[in-house]
């Protein structure tokens, strides 16, 4: 209740203006599904503030201040530019130095979100294992056509296998003989930066061996993206542009953003092993919007409603930056501008 009080009185009084809302991806690697959460969350924070969204990542800060680590030409960064009022970056407290930043960190006492991406969505009482993430249908769809113009032979279904991890015991046994009432089929493995490239090799192999056995290397198409081999080669990362595209989508491993990621396009999607291994997906195989892949016996679309986990948590990061703001002018003039008006 107090809380709710201060947030009332904070809108009109203690809000900036235009307030900056900065990502500071530079020390963190920018492909997590954190950092990409950071920003789905941060724009849309800076939308409902009417603010200013700014990106620090690491080759601006290289460009910059080339002599300097991340750590320390961030506090470059900050003196250079202001202080933002909303910082969304998970090592800042080990790399924020008053000392450096100058009189602009006395201007400025930034809101600061340092959490991983499951401790934001879960302040927002959300709690079927959804994240927030960046994608939006505009995004979606553009990264759907390049897929289309980089793969333009792909036999329908497409059927994207998501690697989170290097956890796949099982998959291309447990995949091929639901395929048996397709007459053709393009299978798509999405490795991960977390997957191997050996464990992707692997993979591929025992599929190629399963195709082999069932008599189908001609009617089912593989193709496969290695995350850690090509994401510094220019070659396109198919990864949304599969969750835009794809019939079907199964997950192997354990990734809060991926499932929520592959959610996106409001259709339920497989998990390998979600009833023996990642038990903690359960509440959305309850919801409907997991099914379990070893216990399915073909292939099914199922249309689903996916609350929007992004705008929950950004609405969260809102409430939490005006209680800020009426803090840092003093709890009794916050109360006092709520009761006066």
């Amino acid at each position: 209740m107090l809380r709710s009080l201060f947030n009332a009185a904070a809108c009109p009084l203690y809000v900036p203006e235009k307030p900056v809302v900065l990502v500071n991806t530079a020390a963190d690697d920018c492909s997590r599904g954190d950092s990409h959460a950071y920003m789905g969350i941060a724009k849309i924070v800076t939308e409902k503030l009417g603010g200013e969204y700014r990106l620090v990542t690491n080759d601006m800060l290289k460009t910059d201040y080339p002599a300097l680590a991340p750590a320390e030409a961030i506090n470059f960064y900050y003196r250079d530019h202001g202080v933002p009022d909303i910082i969304f970056s998970r090592l800042h407290y080990l790399h924020y130095d008053p000392d450096v930043i100058g009189e602009k960190a006395k201007e400025t006492k930034p809101y600061v979100i340092t959490a991983m991406n499951e401790d934001l969505s879960r302040k927002t009482r959300f709690s079927a294992r959804l994240v927030a993430h960046h994608l939006t249908p505009s995004l979606l769809a553009v990264e759907g056509e390049k897929l289309a113009q980089a793969y333009p032979d792909m036999k329908a279904p497409l059927i994207t296998v998501m690697m989170a991890d290097s956890e796949y015991y099982g998959l291309a046994q447990t995949l091929i003989p639901r395929l048996k009432d397709l007459p053709e089929a393009t299978i798509f493995v999405c490795s991960g930066r977390r997957t191997d490239s050996s464990t992707l090799t692997v993979v591929m192999g025992t599929l190629e061996s399963e195709l082999d056995k069932a008599g189908r290397r001609d009617d089912i198409n593989l193709l496969h993206y290695d995350f850690r081999a090509n994401r510094n080669t220019g070659m396109l990362n198919p990864y949304i542009g599969l969750i835009d595209r794809s019939d079907y989508i199964i997950v192997c491993g354990d990734s809060y953003s991926i499932v929520s990621e592959s959610l996106s396009k409001q259709q339920a999607i497989y998990m390998h092993r979600v009833n023996t291994y990642f038990t903690d997906y359960l509440p959305l195989v309850k919801k409907g919007l997991v099914k379990s892949f070893d216990d399915a016996s073909g292939l099914n679309k199922t249309p689903v409603h996916v609350p929007n986990p992004t705008e929950k948590s950004a609405n969260s990061v809102i409430s939490g930056y005006k209680f800020h703001r009426c803090t840092q002018m003093g709890l009794l003039r916050g109360l006092g501008a709520y009761i006066w008006g």
